[in-house]
């Protein structure tokens, strides 16, 4: 009669740098995870500083304004423009789509980050412009 193969054992101290190995491995992966999330809250979370960026008389055809170069020296995460005077104001926030802004009225543009690097006025007639922003 054959025999029953011998069962092959594995010490205990293989077993225990299997298992730490393992554990090193996942705690690599949790810190990674951590570096992201804490990356992510950064980028995306406001300081909430609140400046004018501009206030003034616009005259035809355009003007532009740059918080990056002039002050507050920060890109915007948000930007109202309010329009106290009497035509209507065209707003191009970056390249994105120009947005009427009608006498009297205002609008605010929005972004998850600090995105807003720039900010065109076109007017067809004089007209008195306030621009707040955050960073």
């Amino acid at each position: 009669m054959a025999q029953p193969p011998e069962k092959l054992r594995v010490p205990p101290e293989a077993m225990l740098v299997v298992q730490l190995d393992e554990i090193a491995g996942r705690l690599a992966d949790l810190t990674e995870v951590q570096q992201k999330i804490l990356r992510h809250i950064e980028e995306t979370t406001p300081e909430g500083i609140t400046v004018v960026v501009f206030e003034g008389t616009v005259s035809p055809p355009a003007k532009g304004v740059d918080p990056v170069k002039e002050y507050p020296y920060h890109r915007l995460f948000r930007a109202e423009v309010i329009n106290k005077g009497p035509s209507t104001a065209y707003v191009r926030v970056n390249n994105e789509k120009e947005v009427p802004v009608e006498a009297e009225e205002s609008i605010a543009f929005e972004k998850p980050k600090a995105l807003i690097e720039y900010i065109t006025l076109r007017v067809e007639a004089e007209t008195e412009i306030k621009i707040l922003g955050k960073y």
